[in-house]
């Protein structure tokens, strides 16, 4: 969104940036102004603007539901864009009883058994009391707790179809920055005519548009490298990566590993202990700043992104692409999306170990060679982002005069 907003305006257009908070607080720069205020407050900010869209970028369905209400209010048409499966998954993965992509259907019963076996119910239980019209009224009665919480959900599940409804009718215009999401937004009855697929663009220069993978591979003289650069949490999957070690207990390469561990939940944090073992070919690097990702990517042979989840991205498959550096990531979502149009590494089926494992023997024993990555100019700049985003705008804009 950043960039996004730092383009808009190096184009001529004035950005300004409202954050949603209880807080009130406002900073101007050369490119934006950026306002965090409350719904109260948005209110009376609104009519003293003369703003001809609003772009919204939430994470869940009733994060601006009030602030898009007030737009359409005062006649200003917004446009929405979808960028995790939180908006409309109350799992927050997409993932169908956590094992397989879903197809996005909001569909009550479903989701709610759905997360019922998230919150550890078994299957067979959740998808009964899935069924039961009074599990609203044991909200109400069951002591405090993880029962009550239980019997909350369908409530939950029911508050999130409502607020996606809602939001149906409040977005003049949806941006899919991918093609599953596409899908997930017309299976929940968003016209086709109303979402623009417009994929993620890298936010900088590539680095070395001129790398030689083959080259660099051979000249290196030392153990493979293989990368991991994400949040480490269980859907990035970090984990499947460790356990793909166990399958090369004698093969000689490095596994280095960016990732903040001071935001790691104890319980997958054991599952990481437990699978390291004491692997003193895992190096863990820590948390970097964005500049000094793309410097440690320079250093990899190989991205692995083991991810569980349905990535809508994830932007670190251009990261790589950018500096020459292939990736080996999972057949879903926008990984798929990436390398099957535009090659660049190798997939391997999610959660897989071995198959995982079996990409990498390869590449020690030069079975498979390291591919070439896709130049920028085949990939989307921020400057057709802009473009993109920027007929969307006027298109809407043009459609709400009208009406």
């Amino acid at each position: 969104m950043q960039a996004l907003a730092r383009e808009l305006v190096l184009e001529g257009h004035r950005v300004t940036v409202v954050i949603p908070s209880e807080n009130k607080n406002s900073v101007s720069d050369e490119l934006a102004d950026i306002h965090e205020m409350s719904l109260a407050d948005f209110r009376d900010f609104i009519p003293t603007q003369q703003f001809d869209v609003v772009h919204a970028h939430p994470l869940t369905a009733n994060q601006f539901l009030g602030y898009l209400q007030v737009c359409q209010k005062q006649e200003i048409p917004c446009t929405m864009t979808y960028h995790t499966p939180t908006l409309s998954c109350g799992r927050g993965d997409l993932l169908l009883y956590g094992r397989e992509p879903c197809d996005g259907q909001m569909r009550q019963q479903r989701c709610t058994a759905c997360i019922l076996l998230q919150e550890g119910l078994p299957l067979i239980v959740g998808r009964v009391l899935a069924t039961l019209p009074g599990l609203s009224f044991m909200e109400k009665i069951a002591p405090v707790g993880k029962l009550r919480s239980m019997f909350s959900i369908p409530g939950q599940v029911r508050q999130n179809r409502k607020s996606f409804q809602q939001l149906r009718g409040l977005v003049c215009h949806w941006v899919a920055v991918s093609k599953w999401v596409k899908k997930v937004l017309e299976i929940n009855d968003v016209p086709e005519r109303s979402i623009t697929v417009c994929r993620q663009a890298l936010c900088h220069k590539p680095i070395n548009s001129d790398y030689d993978p083959e080259t660099n591979f051979e000249s290196e003289g030392s153990d493979l490298k293989l990368g991991f650069v994400g949040r480490i949490h269980p859907y990035k999957g970090l984990h499947i990566l460790l356990k793909a070690l166990r399958f090369l207990p004698t093969a000689k390469f490095e596994v280095h590993i960016v990732g903040d561990k001071s935001d790691i939940v104890p319980e997958y944090r054991r599952i990481l202990v437990e699978e390291l073992r004491s692997d003193s070919r895992v190096k863990w690097i820590g948390k970097l700043e964005p500049d000094l990702v793309t410097e440690f990517l320079k250093q990899m042979d190989v991205l692995v992104i083991p991810s569980l989840w349905m990535e809508t991205g994830p932007m670190t498959v251009l990261e790589a692409w950018a500096v020459g550096v292939p990736v080996i990531g999972t057949d879903r979502g926008g990984i798929k999306e990436w390398v099957d149009e535009y090659g660049g590494g190798w997939l391997f089926p999610a959660g897989n170990t071995r198959a995982l494992a079996s990409i990498i023997e390869n590449l020690l024993n030069k079975q498979i060679l390291i591919p070439a990555v896709p130049t920028q100019a085949k990939l989307f700049s921020m400057k057709i982002v802009v473009q993109s985003m920027t007929d969307m705008y006027v298109n809407v804009v043009s459609h709400n005069k009208r009406t």
